[in-house]
């Protein structure tokens, strides 16, 4: 492979072919370099049209050569070999310190889950070499080095010696580009492998002290986990070479592009410290980390439990699996009283991974649970004679994990709200057991399943990656802060108020899928403000492309996530089309003024035909594949099961049966006043002290955020302001289309609206105190006082 390489960056491609094909030959696990060959080949026939020949017929020789070679042992037999080598070790990870043995996934077996992961992560390592090559890298060996190093970090099925490459690879690269970071590079990759081998060859065994937990596995993944992102930050710093301005643009009349604003050693301190805390706050009290694991299915047989004596029975406790307890299945209890009667009475309201207090109250000899032949997985079973819970002797899985039977069902120990519906569905996913919650698309459930993958169905377990994405959420929106106003304190102080918001905290810490909508949202106008910044005289367009590709891809993740995203992306064509008429506009004025014709016409046709791939068949194709976990449950049949749920979704969501009232439902208009917030949990403490989780706005943000709102327009419409406008076709995109709704609505569908405001009030900030700097700091320091104290106090 790097004989291939070498040969290809020289311009003799024949050769490389050749040299490639022996590799495969080799070992399968060569076609990894396959990307960074085509680079090289690519950049060898750009350069030299005359190359195309001896490309086509060096790769067609090799492939010959390759068949030719082959024939000896059949040649069915050795594409049998390759593919059952690609499909052998089916874990995670095998002795590999990269991510997986880092979350403590060594010898895990595969799910569909982990397999759709390990797929993204080999399209993203190839993604990130083709980046850092479009960013200027020639140096092949460097992009070998990284997507061998990227392949063992992230991909599954990895053993130790898979990161040996890189170690050539960079050693290469710093004989070719004599760069201090290449030559760290080699230096790590050396070392961690040097580790890695070591303690498999003279610590690991399997019989003797082998653990699955080791602590050794986890650090040094970390470590490596550090030496990945210091290679992304080496790779994807790499200086980019000047571009001429555009030739169509004289000397005088360039128009430059606005350069986006740099994270300063400030701005890096101060995302550091407001995601550091809000962190340590968000993952407080996030949920147990322990629930039962095992199930027993009713189907299966009745359970009966006999008592040494007469025993009186206040509560019985049930821990539901997926199957809910409702009218349709109920369970029934026989019990047997003190007179040796027969007696039953039924069960049919439980909610699913939950612990469900029910009140009994009668004294019994034995008792008798049945579903009826209906299939009905119960996690846990306990039984409460009003002081103490009765040790029930079983071997029976029902009865194997009595010590996590709380002594009171709180959202720490069990779903509440929505999340009886979507981890519910992440479980489902994870186990391959038929779909329940299909109202939104499955992407948002996947990221939940994959905290059940990590932690167990545990509430930690299907919070954690809602609460890691709204953790990151706020140096993502600290970033765009920053590229608004160009201002550290006002980006900073911005970020805490969109932080420390009550619906920012709530929504980011239950497992239900407006999370990862609304994160998507924020990444997606991100991206096109970075496209709105730039222009087509000034910059090249290849370059153009980069944001709105990002803006495609993110607008794909957040429709697979949640409808919301779509309206949202009503608002980025908006944009666009805003956009390209001004560029129409500025073509023709130079033509008027100047006389100079300006490439429009070309540039926004292969514009266009650009957002075709990055805003219709990108975000198609991520929409299908996050079905991949879906279509490997129960019941299911290919892409006729993804159409029908399209046609399901939108039925359900436009089903006027929908619009009957709730108690804490509210319209669309009602939300900003925060009118009818939305109630998600109630309990009682031992000492008959209440406690709940409501949804809503911080006050300060959201009563203020209405005049804010209003003085934008203003900026908008009288004053041409461009940032006001572009906040509030954010805003309104994901606000106005609620009300054609007609099902019922609650004010947790006003999130992600939410950023935007935030940001319409930054900007209010900065157009008050334009002349007044430090009164601006005084006023927006006391103002984000007042609103963390407020964040503290509810």
């Amino acid at each position: 492979a790097a004989a291939s390489i070498m040969l290809a960056s020289n311009g003799s491609l024949t050769a490389s072919f050749f040299a490639f094909a022996a590799a495969v030959f080799v070992k399968p696990q060569s076609l990894i370099f396959t990307p960074v060959l085509a680079i090289a080949a690519a950049d060898v026939v750009i350069s030299n049209r005359n190359k195309i020949k001896s490309a086509v017929i060096g790769a067609a020789g090799a492939l010959a050569a390759f068949v030719i070679l082959s024939l000896p042992f059949g040649l069915t037999e050795v594409l049998k070999q390759y593919f059952q080598t690609l499909g052998s070790y089916e874990y995670a990870t095998v002795n590999a310190f990269n991510i997986y043995g880092m979350l403590n996934m060594n010898w895990i077996p595969l799910s569909i889950t982990l397999k759709a992961i390990g797929t993204l992560a080999i399209i993203a390592c190839t993604a990130l070499v083709f980046v850092c090559r479009v960013r200027g890298n020639k140096n092949y060996f460097f992009l070998a080095g990284l997507l061998s190093f990227s392949v063992y970090m992230l991909s599954i099925k990895m053993h130790e010696r898979y990161a040996y490459p890189a170690m050539l690879f960079f050693l290469l690269a710093f004989i070719k580009d004599r760069k201090r970071e290449t030559f760290y590079l080699f230096i790590l990759t050396t070392i961690s492998q040097l580790i890695n081998t070591a303690w498999v060859l003279f610590v690991y065994n399997s019989d003797i002290n082998y653990y699955v937990n080791s602590p050794f596995i986890m650090i040094f993944s970390s470590v490596n986990a550090v030496i990945f992102i210091y290679m992304l930050i080496c790779s994807l710093c790499t200086p980019k070479k000047e571009r001429k301005s555009n030739q169509y643009i004289g000397k005088f009349f360039s128009m430059p592009s606005f350069p986006a604003a740099k994270l300063k050693k400030t701005d890096i301190l101060a995302m550091i410290i407001i995601t550091s805390v809000y962190a340590c706050i968000s993952f407080y009290d996030l949920g147990d980390m322990k629930a039962p694991e095992t199930y027993y299915d009713l189907a299966d047989g009745d359970v009966e439990i006999t008592l040494d004596k007469p025993t009186y029975i206040d509560k019985i406790i049930i821990y539901p699996s997926c199957n809910d307890v409702s009218e349709d299945r109920p369970i029934t209890v026989f019990y047997t009283d003190e007179n040796e009667a027969v007696n039953e009475t039924t069960i049919d309201d439980c909610s699913v991974f939950c612990w469900n207090f029910i009140d009994f109250g009668k004294t019994v000899t034995s008792i008798t649970f049945s579903s009826g032949g209906q299939r009905l997985m119960l996690m846990e079973l306990g039984l409460y004679d009003g002081e103490n819970l009765l040790h029930i002797s079983s071997s029976d899985s029902l009865f194997d994990e009595q010590e996590l039977i709380p002594e009171r069902q709180t959202y720490l120990n069990g779903t509440y709200f929505d999340e009886i519906y979507h981890a519910r569905t992440g479980y489902e996913f994870v186990h391959g057991f038929n779909v329940y919650e299909w109202t939104h698309p499955p992407l948002g459930k996947v990221f939940i399943s994959l905290g059940i993958e990590l932690f167990g169905m545990t509430p930690f377990g299907w919070r954690i990656i809602g609460n890691i994405f709204g953790i990151l959420m706020v140096p993502v929106f600290y970033l765009f802060a920053l590229q608004l106003f160009k201002k550290t304190h006002l980006a900073a102080l911005t970020t805490l108020l969109f932080t420390f918001d009550f619906m920012h905290f709530v929504q980011t810490r239950i497992a239900t899928v407006d999370v990862y909508a609304t994160a998507f949202i924020i990444l997606m106008y991100l991206a096109m403000y970075f496209y709105v910044k730039k222009t087509f005289y000034s910059d090249s367009l290849k370059k153009t492309f980069l944001p709105l590709l990002a803006c495609g891809i993110f607008f794909g993740l957040g429709a697979a996530s949640k409808w919301t995203a779509i309206y949202a992306c009503a608002g980025i064509a908006v944009i666009f089309f805003a956009v390209m008429y001004t560029r129409f506009y500025e073509s023709y004025a130079y033509k008027k003024l100047y006389n100079i014709k300006l490439p429009f016409a070309s540039s926004f046709t292969k514009t266009c035909a650009f957002c075709i791939i990055a805003f219709i068949l990108i975000p198609i194709c991520i929409y299908v594949l996050s079905y991949i976990p879906y279509l490997g449950t129960e019941n299911t049949h290919g892409l006729k099961t993804i159409i029908d749920n399209q046609r399901d979704m939108f039925v359900y969501h436009s089903d006027t049966v929908l619009g009957s009232t709730h108690p804490y439902s509210s319209k669309w208009y009602t939300w900003p006043i925060m009118l009818r917030p939305i109630f998600y949990y109630s309990g009682e403490t031992a000492n008959n002290l209440k406690e709940g989780i409501s949804a809503f706005g911080n006050p300060a943000v959201w009563w203020i955020g209405i005049p804010a709102t209003l003085y934008n327009i203003y900026l908008a419409y009288v004053k041409c302001d461009k940032k006001s406008a572009f906040l509030l076709v954010g805003y309104f995109s994901c606000l106005l289309p609620w009300i054609a709704v007609e099902r019922t609505t609650y004010i947790y569908h006003y999130f992600p609206c939410v950023p935007f405001m935030v940001l319409m009030i930054g900007h209010c900030f900065e157009k008050f105190f334009y002349n007044h700097p430090k009164a601006e700091k005084r006023v927006f320091t006391a103002y984000a006082a007042v609103y963390i104290l407020l964040f503290a106090l509810f």
